[in-house]
Parts: C-alpha cells; sequence; structure tokens
C-alpha cells in the first residue's frame, strides 16, 4: 500500500512524534489508561497509540477504572478483538509509566508521577511538567489527532485499527456535526476507504435490554422541562452508560435548547449535559455548578460530572427536594454562560 505523502499533514507531527517516544522509557510497560467506562475515542486512541509507539500488547494494556457498559462499545471491542482491563486505583497509581488518552491527569486526582504522555482533545484543564502534553481543543476526537501521528509518519493502518478510527471520530463528532474541522475531514479521507464499514453496522445496532428499555420509559414519565431546559432523574440505573445515551434521546422532547440527566450507579452519581444553544457552553456549565464536588466538564454541546453518592446527597437532598435543588443550581448557573431560555 503506498505511504501517505507528509504534506498533507501539518510538518510539527512528525517533530512531535520524535518528542513522544523519548518522553516515556521504552524498556519498561507502558499502561493506556482511558477514562472511567471507555467510550470509541479513546479505545481506539490507545489502538493507535501502541501503534505508533510500536509497542505489543503485552506490555501495553489498555486500562481502566470502570468497565466498558455502553452496548455499542462492548460491541466495538468484541467484533475488534480489543482487551480494555478494568484496574483498581492502586493498581493504576503503582504502574510502572502511564500514558494517558482522551482524557486528562486531573481526572484522576490520585496518580502521582507515573503520567508520561497526554493526548486529549478536550478542553485544557492542568498540564504537568515534565509529561509530554499534545491537548488539541479544536479537534472533534482524540483519534483525529493519533489518525494524524500516524499518517504524518508513514505507519500504514490497517482495516481493523481504520474501523476503529473511523468509528470514534463518526461517534465523538455526532455524525460530524459537532466541533469538525479540516484536521478532522482530512482523518476522516484517509481512515473511510479502509475501514470496515460492514463492522461499524453492526456496531451502531446493538439490541436493548430490557433494563435499558425501563430507564427510557422512566425518562419519558419523569422528565421536566423548565426554561428549554429538559431535566430527567432518572434514580438508579444498572448501567452507568444509560445517563448519556438517555442525555441525547430527550433532546427529542419538545422544544429543550439545554437536557441534564443524572443517575445513581454504584457509590457515585453521574450527570450528562447536552446543549442546542450556541450560547450555552455544557462543559462550562457543569463545571460551574458541579465543579467542586468532582470531575466536571467536557465540550459547548456534551458534557459530564461526577460524585461520590454521599456528596450529592449532602449537597442537594434526594427525592423530588433533590431533583429542584439539582434544577435550581443549573438554572442559576446557565444565565452567566449565555442565558438558556430568555
Amino acid at each position: 500500500m503506498r505511504k501517505t505523502t507528509h504534506h498533507k499533514w501539518p510538518p510539527r507531527t512528525r517533530r512531535l512524534t520524535a518528542l513522544l517516544k523519548k518522553s516515556f522509557d521504552p524498556s519498561k510497560p507502558l499502561w493506556i489508561l482511558t477514562q472511567n467506562d471507555p467510550d470509541p475515542d479513546a479505545i481506539a486512541s490507545a489502538m493507535a497509540l501502541r501503534l505508533l509507539l510500536g509497542l505489543k500488547a503485552s506490555g501495553s494494556p489498555v486500562v481502566t477504572l470502570k468497565q466498558v457498559s455502553r452496548n455499542e462499545n462492548i460491541s466495538m471491542i468484541t467484533l475488534l478483538n480489543v482487551r480494555v482491563r478494568e484496574a483498581s486505583v492502586r493498581e493504576i497509581s503503582r504502574a510502572p509509566q502511564l500514558a494517558l488518552v482522551d482524557v486528562q491527569p486531573d481526572q484522576f486526582p490520585y496518580l502521582r508521577d507515573n503520567v508520561r504522555i497526554v493526548i486529549d482533545h478536550h478542553p485544557v484543564t492542568a498540564v504537568r511538567k515534565r509529561v509530554f502534553c499534545d491537548i488539541r481543543p479544536g479537534y472533534g476526537a482524540t483519534s483525529a489527532i493519533l489518525t494524524e501521528y500516524l499518517a504524518a509518519n508513514g505507519v500504514k493502518i490497517g482495516p481493523r485499527l481504520a474501523t476503529a478510527l473511523y468509528y470514534a471520530i463518526k461517534t465523538d463528532t455526532l455524525m460530524h456535526g459537532r466541533d469538525v474541522t479540516g484536521a478532522g475531514f482530512r482523518a476522516f479521507s484517509k481512515l473511510w476507504p479502509l475501514a470496515n464499514h460492514q463492522l461499524i453496522s453492526q456496531m451502531e445496532r446493538p439490541r436493548l435490554g430490557s433494563h435499558d428499555v425501563n430507564v427510557f420509559i422512566r425518562a419519558l414519565r419523569t422528565h421536566f422541562i423548565e426554561r428549554k431546559c429538559l431535566f430527567a432523574d432518572l434514580g438508579r440505573v444498572g448501567k452507568e452508560d444509560l445517563v448519556p445515551r438517555i442525555a441525547d434521546f430527550v433532546l427529542q422532547i419538545g422544544e429543550p435548547e439545554f437536557a441534564l440527566v443524572w443517575a445513581a450507579f454504584g457509590g457515585s452519581v453521574t450527570f450528562a449535559a447536552r446543549s442546542l444553544n450556541p450560547a450555552v457552553d455544557a462543559g462550562k456549565v457543569l463545571r460551574a455548578a458541579f465543579g467542586h464536588l468532582g470531575p466536571a466538564g467536557g465540550h459547548r454541546v456534551m458534557a459530564r460530572a461526577t460524585m461520590p453518592l454521599s456528596v450529592f446527597r449532602g449537597e442537594f437532598g434526594a427525592g423530588s427536594s433533590g431533583r429542584s435543588a439539582v434544577k435550581r443550581r443549573i438554572l442559576r448557573t446557565i444565565p452567566s454562560h449565555g442565558g438558556a431560555g430568555r
């Protein structure tokens, strides 16, 4: 197969590659850490980084604190035969060295000085010294960054990885409707002819379990809308991924411009926000509303926050009073970020 010509890709990417390869010790295992319950972008980025650095799977495990739970993502790792290993806080904090993809160190406050690499496309939070950081908020997906690295260095991308990267960019940019840049289109055009679109079709159409259906019904029955903001408290769920899935779904109800969905899972509460109002940045809203209680942030149109269940109850209470308190916090926060519903 003919190698991609370098002039199509930013020259600085090859210079960055040299720095990247000097940032870790190749004689020691390099664990590739993703966010909790990783999505296709995190999984594909981990696969691409491993290839770029010439690492074997045995010495560069893809690890996460919470196992993959979303049906589409389970389908992806099954069809592509990708192993994502659930690890404990203790294991990750003691890993020989870490590379973070599609996430930044502030999401893991217990990490010590074993972080060597950070590659991400989310807004910059905190950059650690003596760590290779390539954070590009202008890119729609971390997979687009890694595709650029591979192509700029003439690395052959096989069908399996091309399928993962293409699917990741497609899902993270909402079918190329969000945060699409020239870099994203270059990556898309590079990957499209290499990807297995039949496999992608299978990933996109997983079956819903009876529990999943019941939670969707609960959202339809219990949601409420105020000032073009939709709120849905899902109660306790058996799968954390239902929170962002339902946040996507409920924006089809009525004419809301902003949606906030939350649920208890295990010992935590997870929030997912979606914004259709260009003046309301979902990531900024969640950081302002919940950032002092746990990890919070994301993009303009989609964001996430988590906090311990005990912290949620202490801050907001429970039942209907808790829902009202969350609503008041969000409606009080939104005007400072664009005035949704004015």
